[in-house]
């Protein structure tokens, strides 16, 4: 198939990106023992070389791209200090904002301080006043008290997240106290009542204001398994800088929970609800789409923040990726783009009864949220080590598999954006297909 060199260009620079975001994202990491929440003698590091062992040098092409980059930033960054500074949502069309809860948390300010900090580090003026005024708000007008009540998986995702990044960024190795510590651990303590489940599966839904958790009511009080189960590094990350194990043993409990209900199900692929009462995985599609996506994402991601010291992740990613490729894996006949398929419950009404995913109901839809499974696949096969683009034949067959099927789904992503006839891309694709090819 003939690429575009846009897409050969995005090719070529996905698995570079997708491998530094997260080793330098968690290149701080712990050990397995949840009482001992300290880094190993060797924290995980990434060196991008070329096949020649030498480093990677920015060409021309990469200035240009780089500027870009900054320059769509400040864009948006302006329009949203202008027309929304504070509010967790911005409306462009409308020049107006909106918040999520009642007090707002500025998510907007927190999931973006990391990237401000990082195009300052390039020296633009304009980006380091926009990194001052957005870290005073933080340390001035940020009130978790106010907030009341949120999402548990996205306010630790982008706040905390956001937050516990923005401190590792200050300096290598961190300071021991800053104000981005300081509101990372009131907001995670806000958050810990949410864990306090028979299973430890968390709430999906937390008061911020009156410490309290709430279960998701228009699911019969499920929790989402990607959400669930995309908390644990930065609430272990959170115990690496503070010495605190209460982080770290809620992180690892949901996981303990989780693995048990594989345990019972057989294969290793996930449903996309499981109940905080008695961790059992509740009657629900498997896809890698929303509320399943992450889990597979964060797998791989575990077993790399702690230095490859806890082999049970690299254990349960490994085998997801072969039930990936095993059931959901498939391919378009004339263009044999690859793609996702999604496995629709119809025949177990109750948990338990029939869980045979080759009698379910096949869905050829891919969420664009999949995406990010080219990458993961990418960093799975090489873990960061040796050059990028890695030699293939170095690597193991299942890695080589691995790597070729990410290179393939970022191509069908690729081309569902360069056939796009609108500003904004699809959410979803729905594969119109009379013969598909199974993976």
């Amino acid at each position: 198939m003939l690429l575009s060199r846009t897409t050969r260009s995005y090719l070529k620079s996905a698995g570079f990106i997708f491998a530094g975001y997260v080793i330098i994202s968690f290149i701080y990491s712990e050990t397995s023992d949840p009482n001992t929440p300290r880094a190993p003698k060797i924290p995980g590091r990434f060196d991008r070389t070329t096949p020649k062992g030498q480093a990677l040098a920015a060409g021309a092409e990469d200035s240009r791209k780089r500027a870009a980059i900054v320059n769509a930033f400040k864009h948006a960054w302006k329009a949203y200090e202008r027309d929304a500074f504070g509010y967790d949502d911005y409306y462009p069309l409308s020049h107006k904002g909106s918040n999520l809860s009642g007090g707002g948390l500025g998510y907007t300010i927190v999931d973006s301080i990391d990237t401000i900090m990082l195009l300052k580090s390039t020296g633009d003026r304009e980006i380091a006043a926009m990194y001052d005024r957005a870290q005073a708000w933080i340390d001035k007008t940020l009130d978790f008290s106010l907030v009341g009540e949120v999402n548990t998986f996205e306010t630790t995702i982008r706040v905390l997240g956001g937050l516990l990044s923005a401190h590792a960024l200050l300096s290598s190795p961190p300071p021991k106290d800053s104000v981005y510590l300081k509101k990372a651990i009131d907001l995670a303590d806000r958050l810990l009542p949410s864990f306090a489940t028979a299973t430890g599966i968390p709430l999906s839904s937390t008061n911020l204001t009156a410490r309290t958790g709430h279960a998701d009511m228009g699911n019969g009080g499920a929790a989402s398994t990607a959400e669930a189960t995309t908390l644990q590094l930065e609430f272990k990350y959170l115990s690496h800088l503070t010495g605190n194990p209460n982080y770290w043993s809620a992180a690892v409990k949901v996981n303990r929970a989780v693995r048990q209900a594989l345990l019972s199900e057989g294969p290793a692929l996930v449903p996309i609800f499981i109940s905080p009462r008695d961790g059992q995985f509740q009657s629900s599609d498997i896809r890698l789409g929303s509320r399943g996506d992450s889990y597979y994402e964060y797998l791989l991601k575990q077993y790399l923040q702690t230095n490859r010291t806890e082999e049970t992740y690299r254990f349960m990613y490994d085998n997801s990726m072969d039930a990936i490729h095993q059931h959901l894996f498939r391919r378009t006949p004339s263009r044999k783009l690859l793609y996702t398929s999604e496995y629709h419950n119809v025949r177990w009404p109750n948990h338990g009864a029939e869980y045979d995913i080759t009698k379910w109901h096949v869905e050829h839809k891919q969420d664009h949220l999949v995406c990010f499974l080219g990458g993961s696949l990418m960093l799975g096969a090489t873990e960061s080590r040796g050059p990028v683009p890695p030699k293939l034949r170095d690597l193991t067959r299942s890695a080589i598999r691995d790597w070729n099927s990410g290179r393939d789904l970022i191509e069908t992503c690729m081309a569902t954006h360069e056939t796009a006839t609108l500003v904004t891309f699809s959410d979803m694709m729905v594969m119109s297909v009379k013969f598909v090819i199974h993976y």
